[in-house]
């Protein structure tokens, strides 16, 4: 069996498709065209651009460090790198523009008498400006001045903020010498990112010209290694810790290493088999569902160490007998477990569904490796160990003591009453970032280059869609004025739009037509604004073709503009797609509404009320899964004080770990819940272990010793995560600390619920 799962696993793992997407975590029937749309963004060159920032030093010496930068940063195999536009690319677009239309870059109003005298007024002016060299080399092609209003246009959209001085872009004040480094890997990959980070780092000692400048980035690159070391950093140090303390654990309760090692097998095999159904179910697996999933394996171990219990203090019965003895136990808890998640299988969440069956193939698995994978290998001629036999005596007293004071029967009802204020005190966050515990520095100087750089709100843009380059283009140009009308009337302040520079084909041909049919009138409005017709006889020239020669995408793409045409024009896989980010946003759901056909993506918006919805989803879940579960004992035992004592302690478990945290003001987040389904799947255990040793004393002390184990090999690994910084893993382990301690707690009050019924009946 472990053999053809081996291979199957090793067949199934080079095809195993791993998704992050957030389209998962929305409801079935929701608009999921912004979560798509924003999906694929930040999978493209707009996430994988990271900002780098050159300060400390006079302009000059900042312009010959920045220089030398871009030129090691080049050296990078995959690695692009753009700034500002020097001459060469001046010249090189003026060559363009010049075998291209005179009118590809204006509209067909800009050709009647009104708005050519404006045109001709400003030429004038430009003229006289320090642009006048380059006004002049353009001026006789294009005496309107599209071509120049393109680009001054595109150079507004950071609000002055930057300039360009000889190739290199720098901050207005000229203290901020500014690169854009774009990778060919993804953006969330943490080891290429923190491979490329040391290139850069590398990079600039390299060129730099003083030991006052500096570095400073911006970029989804540099929150990845962050957060990805933070994480790593607290699971190894945390790991480490807990892996010691189980295995010294496993050392004096069971004396035997070989069963530390078969502990593993039930979790391995129900990994590769959840894994493999998963897989062919659904074509791929979430993220959250390997994360989720494989804590949830925690449950798994449980069964093997109640078994190990119970075969270390009854080892003369034979490994196989103390199975059979076992065996009822187990498969009723497994029984519970995927009950629970029935729920979560119905649930109109394509990842939480995922989840549900992932973790009962899991559960399946487990229970059924314990069952056959395990008797045939334990160790033979295994004698009680100390340790155990003391703890079994112990819990045997402490069982006797509970049922001797029966008044503590009420605990858990005097529990009950105390938790109900701090439960009402409870509150959620249904902010991401609350997962996330990013260097405070990190953070403010990953703000501080943002803000340098442009004024936009980050995550805030519109996007347009279409198949065909032609049908994207107008519809960009039909969100372009939506836009426009929407800043007049106050909706927000600025947006960035490529149809500045690129306009459709219908759009140039009908500036074409225009130009051409008032020549006469053109030349007219020139004379009377002291031009000569005949200085722009490259203009008319151009005019008497049969057809214009029209700008395309593919010409911005193949320019010196290309850097900054890409993130504004992707290719994705719906077709060709325009991209407008917004600045100063006062009314989203209005704005949506002014966009007709074009998508509205507020990414914090999108992720907030996405992450609402799951959280709003699970607590309901978890709710229906532990009614179901609270059937199933009833159906099983037929008793309500079996039912009582097998779901009190887990139940009682989950509230006071949302009560502490309510009590001490800590907001919850989908994490706590997470970890609240864990502390019900593995206290219903418990719970069901109890019931199942209710015939005699011995068996009583048995599950309470199996309680403890389980307890305690659980809070090493899960628990002690509360000690990390991460909030994400504190979360977790702070909830299931308290949730499975409380329930531990519990535990004897049904054994001595369950003793004292014994007792009566035999009375």
């Amino acid at each position: 069996m472990l053999l053809v799962t081996a291979v199957a696993v090793a067949f199934a793992l080079p095809r195993l498709r791993v998704t992050t997407s957030i389209t998962h975590l929305m409801p079935d029937g929701a608009d999921k065209r912004a979560a798509h749309l924003a999906k694929e963004l930040a999978e493209g060159e707009w996430s994988r651009t990271l900002v780098l920032d050159v300060s400390g030093d006079r302009p000059e010496r900042l312009h010959e460090t920045a220089t030398r930068f871009a030129e090691r940063l080049r050296a990078i195999p995959g690695a692009r790198v753009r700034s500002g536009v020097d001459e060469g690319a001046e010249a090189e677009l003026a060559a363009l523009f010049a075998r291209r239309s005179p009118t590809a870059l204006l509209d067909a109003e800009d050709f009647g008498e009104a708005r050519a005298s404006e045109r001709l007024a400003r030429l004038r002016t430009r003229l006289a400006s320090p642009l006048g060299v380059f006004v002049r080399r353009l001026a006789p092609r294009d005496p309107l001045g599209g071509t120049l209003d393109a680009l001054e246009e595109l150079g507004a959209t950071n609000d002055g903020r930057l300039v360009s001085q000889r190739g290199i872009l720098f901050t207005a004040d000229e203290a901020h010498a500014l690169l854009f480094l774009v990778t060919s890997e993804s953006a969330l990959d943490a080891t290429s990112q923190r491979a490329l980070l040391a290139r850069v780092d590398e990079a600039f000692r390299e060129a730099r010209g003083s030991p006052a400048e500096r570095l400073e980035t911006s970029g989804v690159a540099r929150m990845t290694v962050a957060a990805e070391a933070q994480i790593r950093g607290d699971i190894e140090r945390i790991g480490g810790i807990s892996t010691l303390w189980i295995v010294l654990l496993f050392a004096v309760l069971f004396g035997s290493l070989r069963m530390m090692g078969l502990a593993i097998v039930p979790l391995a095999f129900g990994s590769a088999v959840a894994i493999l159904v998963t897989h062919v179910v659904f074509g791929e697996i979430h993220g959250i569902t390997l994360a989720f999933g494989t804590s949830l394996l925690g449950v798994g171990i449980d069964y093997a160490e109640h078994y190990f219990t119970h075969f270390s203090l009854t080892p003369e019965r034979g490994a196989g007998a103390v199975m059979r003895s076992v065996w009822p136990g187990l498969w009723m808890g497994a029984l519970t477990t995927i009950v629970g998640f029935a729920g979560m299988g119905l649930t109109g969440f394509p990842a939480v569904r995922q989840i549900a069956v992932f973790s009962a193939v899991a559960i399946v698995a487990a229970l059924f490796a314990t069952r056959l994978l395990l008797p045939p290998w334990m160790p033979a001629g295994h004698t009680r160990p100390r340790s155990m036999a003391q703890l079994s005596l112990l819990a045997d007293r402490v069982v006797a003591g509970v049922a001797a004071r029966r008044w503590l029967l009420w605990a858990p009802a005097v529990l009950v009453v105390v938790m109900v204020p701090a439960l009402a005190r409870t509150r959620f966050v249904d902010d991401v970032s609350a997962l996330l515990a990013i260097d405070a520095e990190a953070m403010s100087e990953d703000a501080r280059v943002r803000e340098r750089v442009s004024a936009g709100d980050t995550g805030r843009f519109a996007i347009v869609v279409r198949a065909d380059e032609e049908e994207a283009l107008a519809a960009l140009e039909h969100t372009t004025r939506a836009l426009e009308d929407a800043k007049r009337d106050g909706l927000l302040e600025g947006y960035v739009s490529v149809s500045t520079l690129l306009r459709s084909r219908a759009r140039q041909e009908a500036s074409f037509a225009r130009a051409k049919a008032s020549k006469d009138e053109l030349a007219a409005v020139m004379r009377r604004e002291g031009f000569v017709p005949e200085a722009f006889a490259p203009f008319f020239a151009d005019l008497d073709v049969a057809a214009p020669s029209l700008l395309t995408l593919d010409d911005l793409r193949s320019s010196p503009l290309a850097g900054l045409v890409a993130p504004l024009a992707p290719r994705l896989r719906a077709g060709q797609a325009f991209v407008v980010p917004l600045r100063g946003v006062k009314d989203t759901n209005a704005l949506a509404r002014r966009l007709g056909e074009a998508v509205l993506v507020d990414e914090p918006a999108l992720l907030e009320t996405t992450y609402r919805d799951v959280r709003r989803n699970t607590i309901a879940m978890v709710l229906a899964g532990a009614a179901l579960v609270i059937v199933t004992l009833f159906a099983r035992y037929r008793s309500p004080r079996a039912v009582l004592a097998a779901s009190c302690p887990a139940l009682l478990g989950a509230a006071g770990a949302v009560a502490a945290f309510g009590a001490a003001g800590v907001p919850l987040n989908l994490l706590h819940l997470v970890a609240l389904v864990l502390v019900l799947s593995m206290g219903v255990d418990y719970g069901i272990f109890v019931v199942e040793a209710r015939s005699n004393d011995e068996e009583r002390a048995m599950a309470f010793v199996s309680i403890v184990t389980a307890t305690s090999t659980t809070l090493l690994s899960f628990g002690l995560l509360a000690l990390s910084a991460n909030p994400a893993l504190r979360a977790l382990g702070a909830t299931i600390t308290i949730g499975l301690t409380v329930t531990m707690l519990l535990c004897p009050l049904g054994l001595a619920l369950l003793r004292d019924r014994e007792k009566r009946a035999a009375s």
